[in-house]
């Protein structure tokens, strides 16, 4: 969702951009840069629930099939990061687990350059109220980024019917000027991210 730059590795000067794919070993120093870092944007937590006002909005989801295993393939996914495994978006770390607090980053490719996005878990969440089930999490932007806010993953289950859906819900903005002269080209890839992500998940839980 963000790009962070790692001064001692070969980036463009002019941006927050790798001219090359960074290895992990320098994607592992950008993180452990940003460590004590705090989040870079107000709301916190606010994907989980009320989308603030005057942030770009994205809210969808897939319906992933029904029934407990469904659910408990779903979970397995989620819990390794799978929504990132992505032709253009790759995890860091998949090993990451999904604790609040904890550091998670992901390299992805956009028109032949790279970024090193960085973010923070701000919430989990595991409950069964309503005749719902809910798993997923929240994780937001730290540290200096083109593009602030809040990313939601969640997986909903139906308890009446067993259908299982997996969503995400993000509020985001431009934090570098770059970015606002992007306009719709930047949206646009947020949408993308939505959309693969999404499909990435249905396609590793039905197979």
């Amino acid at each position: 969702m963000n790009a962070v730059t790692d001064l001692q590795a070969p980036v463009m000067r002019a941006g927050p951009l790798w001219l090359r794919q960074p290895s992990r070993e320098q994607v592992a120093r950008v993180v452990e840069g940003l460590r004590g870092a705090s989040f870079d944007y107000p709301h916190v937590g606010a994907a989980l629930r009320v989308l603030p006002s005057g942030w770009y909005h994205d809210d969808d989801s897939v319906r992933l099939g029904v029934g407990s295993d469904v659910w408990e393939r779903a979970v397995r996914a989620l819990r390794r990061w799978q929504q990132f495994d992505l032709v253009w978006v790759q995890a860091h770390d998949a090993s990451v687990p999904l604790q609040e607090g904890r550091m998670f980053a992901f390299v992805s490719r956009q028109l032949g350059v790279w970024s090193v996005n960085v973010c923070r878990v701000a919430e989990v969440v595991e409950s069964e109220d309503g005749g719902c089930r809910r798993f997923g999490f929240a994780y937001g932007t730290v540290g200096r980024h083109v593009v602030r806010g809040e990313e939601a993953f969640l997986l909903e289950q139906d308890l009446a019917t067993g259908e299982v859906r997996f969503r995400i819900r993000k509020f985001s903005r431009p934090g570098h000027p770059l970015v606002k002269l992007m306009g719709r080209w930047a949206v646009s890839l947020q949408r993308a991210f939505t959309r693969d992500a999404l499909a990435r998940m249905a396609s590793e839980v039905t197979r």
